[in-house]
């Protein structure tokens, strides 16, 4: 067969490859935006003058990848409250929590100069009911409302009820509420998921991801 009759093809011509290729390239702009090689300003750059400017900030730089699993706990842990395992939902749930708090060091730390291993002490040396109050204030960052505060401490201490378990003996009630209760009390754990989801988001793209979604929409990403 001649050359002729080869397509002429990239790996890229796939519409699957194609959509990934445009999914990678959305989340390193907004990563970029996150730790502020752009700026509010930027968005307002033609696309043009905004696509060199990447160019420009990504030429020299290391590429360096960090592994998000918190969409996918969310989806255990829903997976776990369906098949009524609510303690592992609880542990799941907790897990979301921890790495979002922990990444908010991280990103406030990197803003600050510090070197991986401060961030890395803050993140062993606090516990859940630090970061969650006076660590924020000291990072330039709004507390967490008290309501879900309360809801993500709570979880935290039946997640380690159940971890570090004690082997004592109780009486075994049959409730016939049990059900209603874990309603209410998984309804209050949602909540404060969509909440925390709001509240980093708006700490990362510092209130500006709509205005940067729409930026790379007009790019096609």
């Amino acid at each position: 067969m001649g050359t002729d009759a080869i397509p002429n093809k990239t790996v890229w011509d796939n519409p699957k490859d194609s959509r990934f290729l445009n999914k990678m390239t959305r989340i390193i702009i907004q990563n970029l935006f996150a730790k502020g090689y752009l700026r509010e300003q930027d968005l307002l750059l033609s696309n043009e003058a905004f696509a060199k400017k990447i160019l420009l900030i990504t030429e020299n730089m290391d590429l360096e990848v960090t592994i998000d699993y918190r969409e996918s706990l969310i989806k255990h842990a829903e997976n776990c409250y369906q098949l009524k395992e609510y303690q592992l939902a609880v542990v799941i749930y907790t897990m979301f929590f921890e790495h979002s708090l922990n990444n908010l060091i991280h990103h406030q730390g990197l803003k600050r100069g510090m070197d991986e291993k401060d961030r890395n002490d803050m993140i062993r040396a606090i516990n859940i009911h630090g970061k969650l109050t006076w660590m924020l204030p000291l990072l330039d960052l709004q507390k967490i409302k008290s309501e879900h505060r309360q809801t993500i401490e709570k979880l935290v201490n039946d997640r380690n009820s159940h971890v570090h378990y004690k082997w004592k003996t109780v009486e075994v009630k049959v409730d016939p509420l049990e059900g209603e209760k874990m309603l209410r009390e998984f309804k209050k754990i949602r909540m404060a998921v969509s909440y925390f989801k709001r509240y980093e988001s708006n700490v990362l793209f510092n209130k500006n991801k709509r205005k940067l979604i729409n930026k790379l929409a007009e790019k096609g990403y």
